[in-house]
């Protein structure tokens, strides 16, 4: 490996902390949909995200109807895609949108894709924001240049 692949880019905290922001709380939502599903195991890792070549992944969530279905967070797009074994598929554009419109248009995507869900809809110990997912229109930073290099921090760290 040469030093250029190891050289991770520059993502001071001050310039993407709103969209770190965004991104934790859709993070939220993705794991807590996961929850909702996912038999549990010990130590939660029934509903860690997965780093993916496209971006993070709930992987496959099990559900009690037979059939399985993913959320990812697709980096290169800026989208949320949703797919189900049962051959649906729904996905997201997310820039521009606040934290209340991604969270209203996941859970008709789920519907959609035949897996309606219903959450805790508020952050989980996130000093950032306590505001209900629904309700939250504050957090809409949408930064795709650093949203790129977090990703490419996190390809590198897995």
């Amino acid at each position: 490996m040469t030093t250029a692949e190891l050289t991770l880019p520059e993502l001071p905290y001050e310039q993407w902390e709103d969209t770190k922001a965004t991104l934790h709380l859709v993070s939220q939502i993705m794991g807590k949909i996961k929850l909702a599903h996912h038999p549990k195991l010990p130590h939660w890792w029934h509903i860690t995200l997965r780093v993916t070549p496209r971006g993070i992944s709930t992987q496959t969530i099990p559900t009690a109807s037979g059939h399985n279905f993913e959320i990812e967070l697709n980096v290169p797009h800026l989208q949320l895609r949703l797919a189900s074994s049962n051959g649906q598929e729904a996905s997201i554009e997310l820039k521009g949108l606040s934290v209340a419109a991604v969270y209203e248009r996941t859970m008709s995507a789920l519907e959609k894709i035949g897996h309606p869900t219903e959450i805790l809809a508020k952050p989980y110990g996130n000093p950032h924001s306590t505001i209900p997912f629904a309700e939250d229109d504050t957090h809409k930073s949408w930064d795709h240049n650093a949203i790129r290099k977090w990703w490419k921090v996190l390809l590198f760290l897995d």
